[in-house]
């Protein structure tokens, strides 16, 4: 079903503020040329944003702002069910037209785009509850990401030396800590067998490990992914796995390829259909262990940087074709987040990634959508985020959440100095990631890393700008910044976001 509303505009540059991540702005056109987001169709201009909920979208609405008005459409029932919105702006007649492939509803409001946060938010809390946040994620300044053990069996951070880990986060001022490839698979290989590492101690060595980054005053969270299975790998894929995997419409399996050291195989990973049973029973198990491992978190990767997937296989819990990854992930969040506080009252989920579709179960978010790094800088991260072509605006989600936990994810193990401002600026959270063994020795002793130190790593980190930066003076500079924060820790912490309302800077 599909509702048409119009505005005849007469505001001279009236501009839409769509949610794309932590938000976008748009201005309409005045010469009516498309440039991106638009595109020319038949005389008008149309952009089709990408489909809610998802990293592309993760709010569903959209406001227009037109002078002192707004014009604001929603969906007509907030159920986490997939929505796309199509909107057609006409240069001439100056009319825009918002349609929807799922009933929307329309209204007018006074306050500008403002006003259609504020009538969403009340929309949503009618519906759902925030999921609990402890102070300790209140007040995270940020966290300091580390691959374990890599996809290739190498050990690049032991157990035993955990000592050394909770050092290089004291003293960046970082008070988290993300401990990725922590199974005895390592990163990237063995979904979803979570289990400790045999070799280095298994459950004992890493929840003795844990009690250390503890007694050093950090938290601690740990790493499973919310939607890859490896095929044929593990007794989970022969027993249940591969009956539960995604098919499209042709039955064939979909999924990924990691594939990270070119002299060792790749692994194929078929995704799992979050609607079926078994699948959420294997998170509930990796949650519960994390809790029982004494882990404050579980951060359930991909599972917020991906948007509707439609399955069409037969005998699950819906019909061939039905959408999936939309009320099927926020039910299987919630479902895991039940699993272990039975075991850990105050234990955390975090995920990749933001949509408010998961904000009942997800306590912090890992960043990795528009808005969370600074447009200027992006070559530093080595790939693209999601939807570059929406210029940036990284105030919408925050006003309308402004509990809003989010890292600015940089994943290599330095920070430049503008981007752990824009961090403090716009109320997200640092973030370093150490995932090879030259990261590790570049974090110690702040040695500038060459392209041979990566050897047979297939995807190397943006080592043109790392090398730009002084290492020593990027930690020095971190935890200046992060000392600072705690001191006015009651606006950077505790204060809620509002924008510019109250108050005007020129």
């Amino acid at each position: 079903m599909t509702m048409l509303t119009t505005l005849l505009l007469a505001a001279a540059r009236p501009a839409l503020y769509l949610p794309i991540g932590l938000g976008c702005r748009v201005e309409l056109p005045t010469d009516g040329v498309a440039r991106e987001p638009w595109k020319a169709e038949q005389g008008r201009l149309v952009m089709s944003p990408p489909r809610y909920p998802g990293p592309g979208y993760s709010m569903p609405w959209v406001a227009l702002t037109d002078g002192g008005s707004c014009r604001y459409w929603q969906a007509a029932t907030l159920d986490r069910q997939p929505l796309r919105f199509r909107i057609t702006y006409d240069p001439t007649s100056r009319q825009v037209d918002v349609t929807a492939d799922r009933p929307i509803i329309a209204e007018t409001l006074s306050g500008g785009w403002h006003a259609a946060a504020r009538r969403y938010r009340a929309a949503w809390d009618r519906q759902f509850r925030l999921a609990r946040q402890t102070e300790a994620v209140r007040t995270m300044s940020g966290f300091l990401l580390v691959i374990l053990k890599q996809q290739n069996g190498e050990v690049i951070w032991p157990y035993g030396d955990f000592a050394e880990l909770a050092e290089r986060c004291v003293e960046r001022g970082l008070d988290w800590v993300g401990l990725f490839g922590w199974t005895r698979g390592g990163h990237d290989n063995r979904y979803p067998d979570y289990e400790p590492d045999p070799a280095q101690g298994g459950r004992e060595a890493l929840a003795a490990g844990i009690d250390l980054l503890h007694r050093r005053g950090l938290k601690v969270f740990l790493y499973a992914n919310g939607q890859l299975q490896e095929r044929g790998t593990t007794d989970y894929w022969t027993s249940v796995g591969k009956d539960a995997r995604l098919l499209d419409e042709k039955g064939v399996p979909q999924g990924e390829t990691w594939h990270k050291y070119s002299d060792a195989p790749a692994h194929h990973f078929d995704y799992a259909c979050l609607s079926m049973p078994c699948w959420h029973e294997a998170m509930r198990r990796v949650a519960r262990l994390s809790a029982e491992l004494g882990a404050d978190g579980l951060l359930y990767d991909q599972l917020g940087t991906t948007a509707p997937r439609r399955c069409f296989a037969t005998g699950h819990r819906h019909a061939p074709g039905d959408w999936v990854y939309a009320a099927d992930r926020a039910e299987l969040m919630d479902d895991v987040c039940r699993a272990a506080r039975d075991v850990k009252g105050d234990f955390l989920i975090l995920t990749e990634g933001l949509h408010d579709s998961l904000l009942s179960s997800v306590a912090a978010c890992h960043g990795w959508v528009k808005g969370t790094y600074p447009a200027q800088g992006i070559s530093f991260l080595g790939a693209e985020p999601p939807e570059l072509d929406y210029p940036p605006y990284p105030f919408i989600f925050q006003y309308t959440f402004p509990e809003l936990v989010c890292t600015v994810r940089i994943p290599t193990p330095l920070v430049p100095r503008a981007w752990a401002n824009y961090a403090a600026l716009t109320g997200l959270r640092h973030e370093l990631e150490i995932r090879y063994a030259p990261d590790r020795l570049y974090a110690r002793d702040g040695r500038r890393p060459n392209l041979s130190d990566y050897g047979t790593i297939r995807q190397k980190p943006a080592l043109e700008e790392m090398c730009r930066e002084d290492a020593v003076a990027s930690v020095r500079y971190l935890k200046a910044l992060t000392d600072l924060q705690r001191r006015f820790a009651d606006v950077f912490y505790a204060g809620r976001f509002t924008d510019d309302e109250g108050f005007s800077c020129e």
